[in-house]
């Protein structure tokens, strides 16, 4: 029976290599992890669809421009919420206010065995209407990966925590 479950993991962990063997494997999971994360914490029903880009080899951002101000201030930390009114009320009568949220991942430090870190960060961007970086609030943490397998199984948890940012 133990030998059977060894057989049976190994074989999956022989899956999980070759599934990532080619950079096309690891664009299209990290591409598959922030479409998840990206339609879960940065779209609302009027934006259901988050822009997902590739700017560079191991880079992703997904970024989504909501015009509905009420998900931008469900956000839990008060000093941004205050910092929310505030932009609105300096807007009022200029146009529609707009929060842009982005979720970026690094992963040009991984070796072709999948060692390596995994640095990601999730952005609110309340300065409307230019999205400059200016009114900004932001956190970012880093995933020690140990191979493939390790990656695809506790990065997405490591993303999830650090998406309660949003």
């Amino acid at each position: 029976m133990k030998e059977d479950f060894e057989k049976l993991n190994q074989e999956r962990k022989a899956n999980v290599e070759k599934a990532f063997a080619s950079s096309s494997g690891v664009d299209q999971f990290f591409l598959h992890v922030l479409d998840g994360f990206s339609y879960r914490y940065i779209t609302d029903e009027k934006s259901s669809q988050a822009e997902i880009q590739v700017p560079s080899k191991a880079k992703y951002v997904a970024r989504n421009t909501l015009e509905s101000m009420k998900r931008a201030l469900e956000l839990a930390n008060p000093e941004q919420k205050q910092s929310m009114v505030q932009a609105m009320k300096e807007y009022m009568g200029k146009g529609k206010p707009t929060t842009q949220f982005q979720i970026q991942v690094d992963a040009s430090d991984l070796n072709d065995d999948g060692k390596g870190v995994v640095k990601s960060k999730c952005i609110v961007d309340w300065g409307f209407p230019e999205h400059n970086g200016q009114q900004v609030s932001s956190s970012e943490k880093s995933f020690e990966s140990e191979d493939w397998d390790h990656l695809r199984k506790h990065y997405p948890l490591l993303l999830d925590d650090l998406c309660e940012l949003f």
